[in-house]
């Protein structure tokens, strides 16, 4: 975990990203709804109420930790960190303490908004096979159309460092192998 941790700074920049977003780690300054800076505390614990628009709210509302228990907030970090492995999904859930393939997917799903963030950058400097993104994701494009549609061919996938890839745009396949060595070329000209 440490060598992915230094190795890998779209990983700590989006954790960084989760982090702003942690209720329990900032202190909630403007209503979610009309983002007026008078508000006050609410009635239960945990909510405040916004005197413009008098509706009530948590610092967790349109947030990934939205109707997650406490007990739960290290689980979303665990399951981003899973997205660079290169584990099986039963194995990505058991890593991240997810009870089943179906939770570990929800806590996937709730990432999604942070995901956006890496806009059209690539998540990775050594693209290889990763459980969460898929090679265009990854920096990898088509060696024939240079379209970045791409996914990784079959279930297991080996190696791991050089898997088999097909063009969703003109259906070819090539092995990540091929795309590194038409990198290479083009950096020597």
């Amino acid at each position: 975990m440490t060598r992915l941790w230094h190795h890998e700074p779209v990983l700590r920049d989006l954790v960084d990203e989760l982090d702003k977003r942690n209720p329990g780690l900032i202190t909630f300054t403007h209503c979610p709804h009309c983002h007026s800076a008078d508000i006050c505390p609410g009635t239960r614990p945990e909510e405040y109420r916004c005197r413009t628009c008098h509706r009530c709210s948590s610092p967790y509302t349109h947030t990934p930790f939205f109707d997650l228990h406490h007990a739960r907030h290290s689980r979303l970090y665990a399951v981003l960190v899973t997205l660079w492995g290169t584990w099986q999904v039963e194995d990505a859930a058991w890593l991240s303490d997810c009870k089943s393939k179906q939770i570990w997917k929800q806590y996937c799903h709730r990432l999604k908004p942070i995901l956006a963030l890496i806009g059209g950058r690539a998540v990775t400097h050594t693209p290889r096979y990763l459980r969460g993104f898929t090679p265009g994701q990854q920096g990898v494009c088509c060696v024939y159309c240079q379209s970045t549609k791409l996914i990784t061919e079959g279930v297991t996938v080996m190696p791991l460092d050089n898997p088999y890839i097909c063009c969703l745009d003109c259906g070819q396949r090539f092995m990540l192998r091929v795309w590194r060595q038409q990198v290479k070329s083009n950096e020597k000209k």
